[in-house]
């Protein structure tokens, strides 16, 4: 479901939602939360009854009965039923650990019908207006477009990823509530930097001035962080996950193939014994009742009538060794799965390596030579290094003005939070070697406006500082990211690219590029290392705000590449 409004790339009218049409989208929608309905024991203890393998020891125990093995059937009953009992326990309590973690409720404020009031999150709908700003609103409810604003949030939940994200509000032009696919189960990455996702923890959010009215106790604050809300209960991102976990898609593994046929091999010796057996007693003159009952005992000898509490035991207390490793597992069958787990891949620097990376050095280009530099290991010697030394080319490339401590030192998306820098590790190396220290400042008047980061180096001048005038985050699917800087005075504009080395390669002047550009990259690569490649251009200051991404971005001048080692 999509608002008709968003369509046409209109959010939530300044007023907010309606009683009206509150009521109506909360019989279409439901609260918003992720309430999992809780199993009883019953019907937890129905289900694990109908497991084969009790069905067989059921019919088991009811044959050694008749021939009067008491005592080896009520032995087999008592473990049988103390195993179920465990199992049962274990998963009772990873399923309320579960529900406990996915239902969230708390207090948020709200805009509706031209008041904003404080409301439990349960109650929002999609298209309510919410103000992320408040105080104690630490993890989102549900998702949101940020309208106002910006905020930044960890999305280790959902995504595992421990570096915090950023989250910018839309603007006007950009098409994003028109592009938002609603009937998807992730958004486009372009999307996503906008949205807000439900289970999210909120680190910081930074108001801007808001177009949404005051609300009567405090009608003359102007600067908010709104959002609206775009899903609500399961059909959010963190819902979604909920679902996969509660039921996972039907998997079929080799170690269930074999065991089948491990059952069926010994079905059909039980049948042969079945057969042979009943003939004898045929020919020794037993009656058919005494045949079938003896007959019957040799099929249950067949498959071990402890097999099933000993799996079920083995399993409880895999999960309860899993369950202090703070792993939590709702169905205990896949445990076994779990065990013959031969390999595991994983695509993140952190999990099969050691944790951080550190700047081993940075080469620049030599333009008088046309090729790359020994790698330098000291972010000393490149104070003041400009990327340029041949004037033909420096004019022809754009590179006057370009300097590459300016580049290591700006060429980031990082943001400061308490006093501590936080976004990308790389990042941050990459600023630490530089040297230069990283601010935040209000480059007007107006207190309330968005601080912009600033660069200083150290030991300069006032006049050295550079500001962040417009960034474009990292994006996967372009491989790269990028700044617009200039002086505090909004002069000197210069941009800086910074990616995978082959595709800012491809943006850069081909005569820019150096000679021995593969050879350096393969030697590094090859080598385990880390590599970025960075490039420049200087930009004219009518057209800097003019130019989108793409341009900005092209015909850049190559001048350096970063490497990182563990």
């Amino acid at each position: 479901w999509k608002d008709a409004a968003w369509t046409r790339g209109t959010a939530t009218q300044v007023s907010g939602l309606s009683n009206n049409v509150v009521a109506q989208r909360m019989r279409v929608f439901g609260k918003c939360n992720i309430d999992i309905q809780e199993k009883s024991y019953l019907q937890l203890l129905w289900e694990e009854a109908l497991n084969p393998l009790y069905v067989f020891q059921v019919a088991s125990i009811a044959i050694w009965c008749v021939e009067e093995y008491y005592y080896y059937s009520a032995a087999i009953f008592v473990i049988s039923l103390a195993s179920i009992g465990s199992t049962l326990v274990s998963t009772k309590h990873t399923a309320r650990r579960v529900r406990a973690m996915a239902n969230y409720v708390c207090t948020v404020r709200v805009l509706r019908s031209n008041v904003w009031s404080d409301m439990e999150s349960s109650e929002l709908v999609p298209g309510d207006v919410v103000d992320l700003a408040e105080p104690g609103l630490d993890v989102v409810p549900c998702d949101m477009v940020l309208l106002e604003g910006n905020c930044i949030v960890d999305e280790s939940m959902l995504t595992g990823e421990s570096v915090p994200e950023s989250k910018v509000s839309v603007v006007s032009g950009d098409h994003v509530l028109e592009s938002i696919d609603m009937a998807a189960h992730t958004f486009d990455p372009a999307v996503s930097r906008h949205i807000v996702f439900a289970g999210t923890r909120i680190i910081r959010a930074r108001k801007a001035r808001s177009s949404y009215p005051g609300s009567s106790s405090n009608s003359a604050q102007p600067f908010r962080a709104t959002s609206m809300v775009l899903r609500t209960g399961f059909c959010t991102t963190k819902g979604t996950l909920v679902r996969s976990i509660l039921f996972p898609h039907a998997t079929k593994f080799r170690f269930y193939r074999d065991a089948m046929r491990f059952v069926w091999c010994l079905a059909g010796i039980a049948c042969i014994g079945f057969i042979v057996n009943t003939i004898n007693l045929h020919r020794l003159g037993v009656s058919p009742g005494e045949i079938a009952i003896k007959a019957l005992d040799l099929i249950t000898v067949a498959v071990p009538p402890a097999l099933p509490a000993s799996m079920s035991i083995g399993m409880v207390f895999a999960a309860r060794r899993l369950r202090k490793a703070g792993i939590f597992c709702i169905s205990p069958s896949r445990i076994n799965v779990a065990s013959k787990v031969a390999v595991v891949v994983f695509d993140k620097t952190g999990t099969l390596t050691e944790e951080g990376m550190d700047v081993l050095g940075v080469q620049t280009v030599s333009q008088t030579l046309g090729e790359f530099d020994e790698l330098q290991t000291d972010p000393w010697e490149l104070e003041n290094t400009s990327t340029m030394q041949d004037p033909d080319k420096d004019a022809k490339f754009g590179g006057r003005g370009l300097s590459v401590d300016v580049a290591l030192a700006t060429c980031h998306s990082l943001s400061i939070v308490d006093d501590t820098l936080v976004g990308d590790p790389l990042e941050i190396k990459m600023v630490e070697f530089s040297g230069w220290s990283i601010d935040e400042r209000n480059t007007t008047s107006d207190p309330h406006e968005t601080p912009t980061i600033t660069a200083c180096p150290p030991q300069s001048s006032h006049q050295d500082i550079r500001v962040i005038v417009r960034c474009f985050e990292f994006a996967p699917e372009l491989r790269r990211s990028s700044v617009v800087t200039s002086d505090l005075n909004g002069r000197q504009l210069a941009a800086y690219v910074k990616g995978a080395p082959e595709v800012i390669r491809d943006l850069c002047h081909p005569e820019s590029v150096p000679k021995n550009y593969d050879t350096v990259l393969n030697t590094h690569t090859q080598g385990g290392y880390r590599v970025i490649s960075l490039a420049g251009r200087v930009l004219d200051m009518d057209a800097a705000q003019l130019l989108n991404r793409k341009n900005i971005e092209s015909c850049c001048a190559s001048f350096e590449m970063l490497e990182y080692a563990h």
